[in-house]
């Protein structure tokens, strides 16, 4: 990345990777420096701040009140959070550019955290009742419910 601060281009590196003490055609074993070489520092820094920022407002969307009355959305926070920090953690060793499932990971979590702030900003002041937001009786045993 000192000799080429803007990257090498899309998977060139391993056309010149025998100039840094490499075998010819062997790539980077960690995504974020292959995507350093190729893509340069902004495609590195872009990408990791993508992760990172997906991962913080996945995890700030679980601890909001929306997702604990709806409750489904808040596993889907932590569950994209322990997903991408996985991922990350594992991209380090490996060189997994090709791997789209922390891509698909981090569109479930963002895709979920537009669908609660969504919900959040409605308002319910003369409007119908949020359905999402209501409780659903449970009968008494014993005792029929009345329509």
């Amino acid at each position: 990345m000192k000799d080429h601060p803007l990257g090498v281009g899309p998977r060139n590196f391993n056309l010149i990777s025998d100039q840094y003490g490499l075998v010819r055609n062997k790539s980077v074993h960690s995504l974020f420096l292959q995507t350093g070489a190729d893509y340069g520092i902004l495609g590195m820094v872009g990408l990791a701040t993508f992760y990172f920022a997906t991962m913080f407002k996945t995890f700030k969307m679980a601890s909001s009140d929306t997702a604990r009355r709806l409750v489904w959305p808040r596993y889907y926070g932590h569950m994209v959070c322990v997903s991408l920090g996985g991922f990350l953690v594992c991209s380090i060793f490996i060189g997994m550019e090709s791997i789209e499932s922390g891509y698909i990971i981090s569109l479930l979590g963002l895709c979920t955290v537009m669908h609660v702030d969504r919900i959040a900003q409605r308002k319910p002041m003369g409007e119908a009742a949020i359905p999402e937001l209501e409780q659903v009786p449970v009968p008494d045993k014993g005792k029929p419910m009345s329509v």
